[in-house]
């Protein structure tokens, strides 16, 4: 019998927001999975009698979350090969147990994606009118993979207190502890209105789940062609007994960034080399100024392109 999976997205999991082709394909499945059990969808299926299975199981078996997803999709192939399976996800564009689903797809298997309301729409809808641009990311995916913030950025997926911390950690590099954010509260089990928090609070939270997401506007400074939360990174390679001092460093590189006449490769070369030097030295003391690094940073970098 030929493999076939269908995947749908269920966003926040309110019925009301089904799509008619989702509502169809639930009513008819032969064997329905959810990813999580802890969703509205689940309280609904249970109402309308439809069956259904949930991959809860997996959580807390595997340290690795790659390890996970994979475990997920093995899985669900098994399954569909005695009867099509219809599983269904928060976002199937993020979700990463449906990229593992088609990395791992078999020879005979047939993926099909269906679109739906995905949870970003729900959440983006309470933004509506902006016309800057969206960024959109799992928080998982941004604790490995910074991305630039010269737009706004909607951090979704922060499933757990612990999650929420190391993702403010990470944007305080940018912001300060005192920047607005907008809050999405668990809609799990009922609908709850966004609410305008300081950074700090984003981990003081009553409740997080598959759920949680948070909308953080455009940094004020502006783009920056670096990655500067990589920062700590390039320190690291750094031996902490290098024996230049701080202060010395720094005003070397704003010395060398004020020479605006060499505008060749090399020498831009040479100054975003001592741009790294000098960042490993200010990380390695506590002392980093990202933004004006950032500056510097994109001034050399603009040379080099004009």
């Amino acid at each position: 019998m030929k493999q076939r999976i269908t995947v749908i997205t269920i966003g926040t999991g309110n019925p009301d927001l089904f799509t008619r082709q989702t509502e169809a394909l639930l009513h008819k499945a032969a064997r329905l999975v959810l990813r999580t059990g802890q969703s509205r969808a689940a309280e609904y299926l249970e109402k309308t009698g439809i069956p259904f299975t949930t991959l809860d199981e997996f959580y807390g078996q595997y340290e690795d979350f790659d390890e996970m997803h994979r475990q997920m999709a093995v899985h669900l192939w098994e399954e569909a090969a005695s009867r099509p399976v219809l599983f269904a996800v928060q976002d199937a564009l993020t979700d990463k147990v449906v990229a593992m689903l088609r990395a791992n797809q078999p020879p005979e298997g047939e993926l099909l994606v269906v679109p739906g309301v995905s949870t970003a729409d729900v959440k983006l809808s309470a933004a509506a009118g902006s016309d800057d641009g969206w960024q959109l990311m799992p928080a998982s995916a941004l604790l490995v993979s910074p991305v630039a913030l010269d737009r706004p950025l909607l951090i979704t997926e922060l499933d757990q207190q612990t999650i929420a911390c190391n993702v403010k950690l990470l944007l305080l590099n940018r912001y300060d502890d005192e920047q607005p954010v907008l809050f999405f509260p668990s809609t799990a089990k009922r609908n709850r209105n966004p609410v305008v928090i300081p950074l700090w609070e984003m981990d003081q939270q009553p409740t997080y789940d598959h759920t949680v997401c948070v909308l953080i506007p455009a940094a004020a400074t502006g783009k920056h062609p670096l990655r500067l939360l990589d920062l700590p990174g390039i320190a690291a390679a750094w031996s902490a007994s290098h024996s230049a001092q701080t202060e010395g460093l720094w005003q070397d590189f704003r010395q060398e960034a004020m020479k605006q006449s060499d505008r060749t490769p090399e020498n831009i070369g040479r100054l975003l080399g001592l741009l790294a030097r000098v960042a490993a030295q200010l990380c390695l003391s506590g002392e980093s100024d990202e933004d004006e690094l950032a500056a510097l940073a994109s001034d050399a970098i603009n040379q080099v392109q004009s």
